[in-house]
């Protein structure tokens, strides 16, 4: 009987150590241990613990998660722009805090503890400095950086989902216009013909100047439309022909010629 009450009480135990565990490991999870270097002060986090994916993959932040700081998700540049699959080139100096970050033809100067920066050999003022921090826990320190700011200097595209403490950072399209290469990220748009989607290859509909730029042959004439279609190359005159409508575009040009009548439109043809 005596054993039979010491396993009884060992079981309960048991069980009391099994359901603690999970709320003693969700209690360690809401917060880290941190230094500032630039306020020399240890800090105990207790905000969001900012997780981050770049064009849906999430990017390993090697247990040191982006912070919250004055409204702003300051992520370390390493994981983030570095090691992920971003690949930025980088230079940092660790004795004076400056890191240079750099990316199809893009170059950004920043200092820690300055919210003084350079782009592109021009001066430019951060909302908030890089911060230099160690993860104590982790004995690592880490030059965490805006993340929002970063991204969208080099042309990617930033979303913040607060519920789930997540940044989703998208790749930009490359895109030729305007006689320069430009980072898109704005809206990529589908078009669909009474209800059906047009098939529109690698190229989705974009956004320029508020008016959706269509790829005139997959739209027009490879559709259900049927419009016939001719490019001419030396002109650079776009033909687009539908039983007595002929309406010809010009690259770079504003003005359409619709059976021969001259039109403006918003935005040039590209």
């Amino acid at each position: 009987m005596y054993r039979k009450c010491n396993n009884l009480k060992f079981l309960l135990i048991l069980a009391v150590v099994l359901v603690c565990l999970p709320v003693t490991s969700a209690l360690a999870a809401t917060k880290l241990n941190l230094y500032y270097y630039g306020s020399n002060k240890n800090v105990t986090y207790t905000g969001q613990q900012v997780k981050y994916t770049y064009n849906g993959s999430t990017i390993n932040m090697r247990n040191t998660p982006g912070i919250i700081f004055d409204g702003t998700s300051l992520a370390p540049f390493n994981d983030v722009f570095v090691k992920s699959a971003i690949k930025m080139n980088y230079k940092y100096d660790d004795t004076k805090g400056k890191l240079t970050l750099s990316q199809n033809g893009t170059t950004l100067v920043l200092t820690a503890g300055s919210k003084k920066a350079t782009l592109n050999g021009k001066s430019v003022t951060l909302s908030l400095a890089p911060m230099k921090v160690k993860y104590k826990d982790q004995k690592v320190t880490k030059l965490l950086v805006p993340a929002r700011y970063v991204a969208e200097t080099f042309g990617y595209k930033y979303d913040w989902n607060s519920s789930t403490s997540t940044a989703s950072i998208t790749s930009p399209m490359h895109l030729y216009y305007n006689n320069k290469n430009v980072s898109y990220n704005g809206t990529l748009g589908k078009v669909t013909i009474d209800g059906k989607s047009v098939n529109l290859g690698s190229m989705p509909s974009i956004i320029i100047d508020n008016t959706a730029m269509l790829r005139a042959y997959q739209v027009f004439s490879a559709s259900s439309i049927k419009a016939g279609y001719s490019y001419n190359s030396s002109t650079k005159v776009v033909t687009l022909r539908l039983n007595d409508t002929v309406v010809k575009l010009t690259l770079g040009s504003k003005t359409a010629l619709v059976n021969g009548k001259s039109r403006t439109m918003d935005t040039a043809l590209c």
